[in-house]
């Protein structure tokens, strides 16, 4: 969940389920494995959709954090059956409070100070990450599906 919420600049309401109505959130239907390119995820709800279908690529990583590679596992021991793209073992969707305390877990496993980083870190350093690497305003706007100049926030260089 963490390397695709990085690489594919997601929002934790798109990942995981609030308390809400969960057809919100990524379905294994979302996702297509492409032979070479990657990942394509087409959003069909995210905030400021309006009704619209969004799709991004995330693409394959010569690394051993490829979103790709991790998804691919993910999905084989998931099983293809319809629902959340990521659930529990019986099949719920992963809610954001499960989320935020795993991720508060790894971040105090590794030393460091849970309460700098948040589930929107994953936004923060994937726009930053994108404009260390040259792409675009346009592209980051793209990818992480913004609508206005509220990117310029997230991107955090120096």
């Amino acid at each position: 969940m963490f390397l695709l919420a990085f690489f594919g600049f997601l929002r934790v309401g798109e990942m995981c389920c609030t308390n809400g109505p969960t057809h919100n959130i990524l379905s294994i239907g979302n996702i297509v494995i492409l032979p070479i390119e990657g990942i394509s995820i087409t959003f069909t709800h995210y905030k400021h959709s309006k009704g619209k279908r969004h799709i991004i690529k995330v693409s394959s990583r010569g690394s051993i954090n490829c979103p790709v590679k991790a998804l691919q596992s993910y999905i084989y021991l998931r099983g293809q059956q319809p629902g959340p793209l990521f659930a529990t073992a019986s099949q719920l969707p992963v809610s954001r409070n499960a989320f935020t305390k795993i991720l508060r877990d790894c971040i105090n496993f590794l030393g460091m100070d849970s309460t700098f980083y948040k589930s929107h870190s994953f936004r923060i350093g994937a726009a930053t990450y994108a404009a260390q690497c040259g792409m675009s305003d346009a592209q980051i706007r793209y990818m992480g599906r913004w609508v206005s100049q509220a990117l310029i926030r997230y991107i955090r260089l120096g």
